[in-house]
């Protein structure tokens, strides 16, 4: 065992204690909170405005094969590429007791463990569980749990950007060997469209395919759950007291002043040191944070913008359109 095993395996053993030493699921009084997303959909930021509310524990990626410890691992149904997309019966059983083991506080799975910092809250009402892996299982956690769902939406371009810069791995391939997908979502010549995407596209295409994968099944259900709210990144920016008030009336949320300085403060997985981190280090009102909307234009010119949106209209997707920073009034919250 190298030195750096040894130092994760100490850290790890170090979470553990404080997990089992300092938390108390001592009152439940409130639903938990289920956000479903994909990955950089400003949901890292999203949650920590959630969590900042006294009482509420941040549960990040519980679902994520690549962060888990190996009793967590074995915990959970094995999925391609990670991408929850279908469930056996067995399956399901699987997953649903592994995700109300960590609501009960049984289980702890990448929970904050600084308990010196000023918003860890000893005292447990609620789970705020940031799920980047299962979106396309919304109707079922919306079935089998009692919680508010949150199903967070992002621009397609932005977001297969900030995916690209990373040098992330594509999951499109999970969703074109899923036979439940297949049969279900890619009629109609879908599939085969799909996969001359995967094998000539450009890498923005695909990563704009891949975000059409991640939200095709969400997207067509989400009218139907009632205890679904729908929020996306440009509006949270946008409009940050009026979401903060949304949120305070839906998920009955008592601490406004903190979700408030929340909101104006880059989030942990932002890159510290880059222009646009250092100016959100200094943001102080809501109409300097739009730059965090536009900035991808600068990368991406009409043709090429209007070419790779084309995916989603090919999808019958009508969320995001070519020239629009945002979404489309009847998915926004603020008309």
């Amino acid at each position: 065992m190298t030195n750096k095993h040894i130092k994760l395996y100490l850290a790890g053993l170090y979470k553990q204690l404080v997990w089992n030493t300092t938390r108390i699921n001592n009152n439940r009084s409130e639903k938990d909170i289920f956000i479903l997303t994909s990955r950089r959909s400003g949901s890292t930021w999203f949650a920590e405005v959630l969590s900042t509310n006294k009482g509420n524990k941040l549960v990040d990626q519980p679902l994520s094969v690549y962060r888990l410890g190996l009793g967590d691992y074995a915990s959970i149904p094995i999925m391609e590429s990670g991408q929850f997309i279908s469930l056996s019966h067995d399956e399901q059983l699987m997953l649903k007791k592994y995700v109300q083991e960590i609501l009960t506080g049984e289980r702890h799975v990448n929970e904050p463990w600084k308990f010196w910092e000023p918003t860890f809250s000893f005292n447990i009402n609620r789970h705020v569980l940031k799920i980047t892996d299962a979106s396309s299982l919304i109707d079922w956690f919306s079935r089998e749990f009692d919680a508010h769902m949150i199903y967070l939406l992002r621009h397609p371009i932005p977001q297969a950007i900030s995916c690209i810069d990373r040098k992330w791995s594509l999951t499109s391939k999970a969703y074109l060997m899923n036979k439940y997908f297949i049969e279900n979502h890619l009629k109609n010549g879908l599939e085969d469209y799909s996969w001359d995407i995967w094998n000539k596209g450009t890498k923005l295409q695909n990563f704009v395919l891949n975000w059409v994968f991640e939200n095709l099944i969400p997207l067509k259900k989400i009218e139907s759950l009632k205890n679904c709210h729908m929020f996306n990144y440009e509006e949270n920016v946008l409009f940050p007291l009026k979401t903060i008030d949304i949120l305070i009336s839906k998920l009955h949320l008592s601490d406004a002043e903190l979700l408030q300085n929340r909101f104006y403060k880059p989030s942990k997985n932002m890159d510290s040191g880059t222009k646009a981190f250092n100016r959100l280090e200094n943001i102080n009102n809501a109409d300097e944070f739009k730059f965090m909307i536009e900035r991808w234009r600068k990368r991406v010119d009409n043709k090429e913008e209007k070419k790779v949106m084309k995916i989603l209209e090919r999808f019958e997707l009508d969320v995001y359109e070519a020239g629009k920073l945002i979404a489309n009034k009847k998915y926004c919250n603020f008309k």
